[in-house]
């Protein structure tokens, strides 16, 4: 830390921060933020749960898939919330697993207070379900260092499969996830399939869709969420995806970096470009380089330290802050009148 925030009236500047995320999922972008936040010159450190950190005694926590973790209630912290579930919404469709994060989540992000959200899909599905977060600094960016993906330099490889999916499925009818299941069964019938789908973490994951012509991304129910975690790990290593059709697929671009499909259409696609490598091997790369930079790109981090200074600041001057709420009060009082009038009044 610089000398000059020695300074007992930036006293707000000195933040020790918590980084909280565990699992394949989450350890790697936990510690992408840990060491950008210390190349701005801050303290961090990473952390499974939230019992391990308390020995370190953070003054911020970031967390990393918030439904895996209790509901924060040390209110001397400032709490930020890295959100990575697409939410039910009217548009994206779903009728089981996605209105239960939605459910779950909600009570969840109450307790934060700053929420870092990927989708705007989110943020009006959060507003829609009548609990509005109203005094939560909710901040907008496509990427926050999400899933276990890691860029791939080297793609040369032999295509030893027509056809991959990485996710769970199931057979059993009624399952949530037998929709999957019942596509992939379908499919091996004419394809040749990747063997495994439900396990594949590291090495052999990257090495598996480097192996693969096309990567397909299933919904497990009739549904137009994103699942970023895997379009971000199938771009990352090459891949050219086949997705299910998708309401907000931000930052990706349908037609430019995945072609998505209906099922009425899915074999027919699946047949063309399988004959056409390099129309196929345009999109995958297109992907790739946008993946590429983003996991460049420290905007996330940085929107994230911003936030989290100002609420310091705010909490290390709360009669200003009184004032201000009723400057803002005084304004909802005034504001149908003329500007002129109002700011002489305010």
């Amino acid at each position: 830390m610089n000398n000059i925030t020695n300074n007992q009236n930036l006293s707000y500047y000195n933040q020790r921060f918590a980084v909280v995320g565990n699992g394949n999922y989450f350890t790697p972008g936990r510690e992408i933020w840990v060491n950008r936040i210390r190349s701005r010159g801050f303290e961090a450190k990473g952390f499974d749960d939230f019992e391990s950190f308390k020995e370190y005694n953070p003054t911020c926590v970031i967390v990393f898939g918030i439904t895996q973790h209790p509901k924060p209630n040390d209110r001397k912290k400032i709490w930020v919330a890295i959100q990575t579930e697409h939410f039910y919404h009217p548009k994206t469709g779903g009728i089981h697993h996605t209105p239960q994060w939605l459910k779950k989540s909600l009570p969840l992000l109450k307790a934060y207070d700053i929420i870092m959200d990927f989708s705007r899909t989110n943020i009006d599905a959060i507003e829609r379900s009548g609990k509005k977060l109203r005094k939560k600094n909710i901040l907008l960016h496509p990427l926050c260092s999400l899933g276990e993906f890691s860029v791939c330099t080297n793609s040369a490889i032999e295509k030893e499969y027509d056809i991959l999916f990485i996710g769970w499925h199931s057979r059993i009818a009624g399952s949530p996830y037998s929709r999957r299941g019942i596509i992939l069964e379908e499919l091996m019938k004419k394809y040749k399939l990747y063997p495994l789908s439900n396990d594949l973490w590291g090495e052999e994951k990257q090495k598996a869709i480097r192996q693969s012509k096309i990567c397909l991304n299933l919904h497990y129910e009739e549904s137009r969420f994103i699942e970023i975690e895997r379009m971000l790990d199938y771009s990352a290593n090459h891949a050219f995806i086949m997705s299910d059709r998708i309401f907000d697929s931000t930052p990706f671009v349908d037609g430019e970096d995945y072609v998505s499909f209906f099922l009425t259409d899915l074999e027919d696609r699946i047949d063309y470009y399988l004959s056409h490598d390099e129309e196929r091997q345009k999109i995958a790369d297109h992907a790739f380089q946008k993946v590429k930079q983003l996991s460049e790109d420290s905007g996330a981090v940085d929107l994230v330290l911003d936030a989290v200074l100002l609420e310091a600041d705010r909490k290390n001057y709360p009669r200003e802050m009184r004032s201000w709420r009723r400057r803002r009060l005084r304004y909802r009082i005034y504001k149908h009148l003329p500007e002129k009038i109002r700011d002489k009044i305010m």
